[in-house]
């Protein structure tokens, strides 16, 4: 994806934590089909956000769809998806009518994760 280009993400604790809540409060979510999103950002902001966080140069990297194509061509439609048409929510709205789930940016997400652990693999 083009480095300017945001996508809606979701940290796996607040899928968690709304998926909790879903099957807590049944009857609130019966019939409903909810998109969640934790934050909304470029890969250029995650990037700044992870250099930020580590202390280290991060660059943002769009990898070419031919590449990724090598991979899988699942990938490359959804990727040429996100470049068409995009995934995006109103995450403060989202937010607003489900505070009980404790929400993270992309920061607070990065802040949380074991660094150390992760890059030592």
């Amino acid at each position: 994806m083009r480095a300017d280009l945001k996508l809606s993400q979701i940290a796996l604790n607040d899928l968690a934590g709304f998926a909790v809540l879903a099957l807590e409060n049944k009857e609130r979510f019966i019939g409903k089909r909810i998109d969640v999103a934790s934050d909304d950002l470029t890969g250029a902001q995650a990037a700044a956000i992870l250099a930020k966080v580590l202390g280290k140069p991060i660059k943002y990297f769009q990898v070419p769809l031919e590449e990724i194509r090598k991979m899988s061509e699942d990938l490359v439609i959804m990727y040429e998806w996100f470049e068409r048409v995009g995934y995006h929510l109103d995450i403060a709205a989202l937010h607003r009518e489900y505070p009980e789930v404790s929400w993270h940016t992309y920061e607070a997400w990065a802040r949380e994760q074991d660094w150390e652990a992760i890059l030592s693999e």
